[in-house]
């Protein structure tokens, strides 16, 4: 799995918790529970990185960061590159059936990965 695919799962995760209009299974609460711990740190990592590169390439304006126009290019070859490095990493995943109520199309994209028909 890349850093790519584990920053949106566990982004998608994070939505979902958040979400009333799903319910899920108890079963399927337990999987994605651990599946979000085991994904956590990983994603504290990616966050960290790019905070290095934000550091790195960025400054701050308003208490937030912006990369100058002729720092961009850089800044995204070397983001790019560190979003495709592959991990091992072992979920559980859900399967279709424990899902009940209503996701958009985004959050299914970001949690495709877990869903098990």
């Amino acid at each position: 799995m890349t850093n790519k695919e584990i920053f949106n799962l566990y982004e998608g995760l994070t939505q979902l918790g958040e979400s009333k209009e799903v319910k899920l299974k108890i079963q399927a609460s337990y999987c994605l529970a651990y599946d979000k711990n085991v994904l956590e740190p990983l994603y504290q990592a990616i966050i960290e990185v790019r905070n290095q590169l934000l550091k790195e390439y960025g400054t701050t304006i308003d208490g937030g960061w912006t990369v100058p126009k002729e720092k961009v290019g850089e800044f995204k070859a070397k983001w790019d590159e560190f979003m495709e490095i592959e991990n091992d990493v072992i979920l559980k995943g859900i399967r279709l059936q424990d899902m009940d109520g209503q996701v958009n199309l985004e959050l299914m994209r970001m949690i495709l990965p877990l869903v098990q028909e």
